[in-house]
């Protein structure tokens, strides 16, 4: 779909001053700060993808109650993807796949297409969004709980480890696919009620890789009603200027989720030069071996001014290791990863949220979707590379689409961030393939000189 053919059905969808209710709902005070300025420049910038096209919320047909949740959110103007997708979603009967970088807002389009759909007097689930970790998916639930806190729209956050419910009644249920599937499987959900099922990082749930995720995935569309419409949103389907494997992986994820996404369906994929990184300074420090990348670690958090931070490793066992060598040199760190009990997991998370916890470690259950406002550097103490059993790590070919969701833990929705890379010396062509194929400014600093180059 063109852009001239998205912005014509908006115009022929929005409302006009005075057409309705929408006019009566009070909007925001608006209070001006530097960070307020900043956004407001990029929403008016038509190369940014927080771009807002000067359309408003208020002329798209939402339940004065959302309206009034969207303001309580603190959103003003809606961005790039929220403009294109939501008068679609809200207006039309139809599927759809949108593609929109990290930090953009595309929570907020399925979530409100979620609320929007639901009919508050009907007792049963109309609605499911599924994701692919248990972060995320607490992430989400929170976000259309404030979205919905003017309606009296229940939400379920169906999260592995609880007791599934008997008979629920929750209008939206939230979580991950297994525990979904599970149960659609005891029939804890009407599925005959649900209208809308979206799937969030969907690039991750349909691909040939993740087989679990994936046919997990395919086992709920085909346990809903013919009718319910499919929303599927991601941060990566389709990089055409990708190496030729890399290209063709995207492709091969994107062709298979217009096959699971039944007609009339729509695609929205902002272009590929909007899905810059500008608004975040990136680094590499070239390290001769693991102690000297540890050493790196201990200085970033010794001489630079850093507010809360994610560092990233490839795996459960370094995540562990790296955060008791942290913390037998007296550094606070928290870890998280798909191994520990998901009371566990809920609880750190709970702890760097609310920020009393600083310094989290992490493997590639964070990289995606999760937003948390404070995180000013996001550290690669691995470099994101694609796993295959067959090839030694050192050879292992770059995860472009895992970098861009990584480093997109910080610089929200057009804040400013850090990403700092930490890389041997015979891994430093992974950080050369990132500048060529994304466009990535990745700037070497000296590993003694961190506190003079990183600023």
């Amino acid at each position: 779909m063109s852009e001239e053919e998205i912005a014509k059905e908006i115009k022929q969808m929005t409302l006009n001053a005075g057409d309705s209710w929408a006019d009566t709902v009070e909007a925001p005070v608006t209070t001006t700060s530097l960070l307020d300025e900043e956004l407001d420049k990029q929403q008016h910038d038509p190369t940014n993808p927080l771009y807002s096209q000067q359309i408003k919320f208020e002329n798209m047909k939402l339940k004065p109650e959302l309206l009034k949740g969207i303001y309580s959110m603190h959103f003003k103007e809606p961005s790039s993807i929220q403009a294109k997708s939501l008068p679609i979603i809200l207006e039309e009967d139809v599927n759809l796949i949108a593609q929109s970088q990290s930090g953009t807002g595309k929570t907020a389009c399925f979530g409100l297409a979620m609320l929007q759909a639901v009919d508050e007097s009907v007792n049963s689930t109309q609605a499911i969004c599924i994701c692919p970790a248990l972060e995320l998916a607490t992430q989400i639930y929170s976000v259309v709980k404030g979205l919905g806190q003017h309606t009296g729209i229940k939400i379920y956050a169906a999260l592995k480890g609880q007791e599934i419910p008997r008979n629920l009644t929750d209008h939206i249920v939230i979580g991950t696919p297994g525990t979904v599937n599970e149960m659609i499987r005891r029939r804890s959900i009407n599925t005959k009620t649900v209208k809308i099922l979206a799937v969030d990082e969907a690039d991750q749930m349909l691909e040939e890789g993740n087989s679990q995720l994936r046919d997990q995935t395919i086992l709920i569309k085909k346990g809903l009603p013919e009718k319910c419409r499919v929303l599927l949103f991601s941060a990566t389907f389709k990089e055409e200027d990708d190496d030729k494997e890399g290209a063709e992986k995207e492709k091969k994820v994107l062709d298979f989720a217009e096959k699971v996404v039944p007609q009339p369906l729509k695609t929205i994929l902002i272009p590929k030069e909007k899905l810059t990184l500008k608004h975040m300074k990136q680094f590499v420090v070239k390290c001769v071996d693991e102690t000297q990348k540890i050493q790196v670690i201990k200085d970033i958090y010794e001489t630079l001014k850093v507010g809360q931070s994610i560092i990233f490793v490839n795996s459960k066992n370094y995540a562990e290791k790296l955060a008791n060598v942290l913390q037998e040199n007296k550094f606070t760190v928290s870890v998280t990863h798909g191994g520990l009990d998901p009371e566990v997991r809920k609880k750190v998370m709970s702890e760097f949220v609310a920020g009393t916890a600083k310094v989290l470690i992490t493997t590639n259950v964070l990289a995606r979707g999760v937003d948390i406002a404070t995180v000013t550097h996001v550290i690669n103490f691995d470099l994101p590379v694609v796993y295959d059993e067959k090839t030694p790590g050192s050879d292992r070919e770059p995860d472009y689409a895992t970098y861009l969701h990584r480093v997109g833990r910080t610089a929200r929705f057009g804040k400013k961030g850090y990403a700092i890379n930490i890389c041997r010396d015979r891994e430093y062509r992974i950080i050369e393939a990132f500048r060529k194929n994304l466009q990535a400014e990745i700037k070497d600093v000296p590993p003694e000189d961190l506190d003079e180059h990183i600023k």
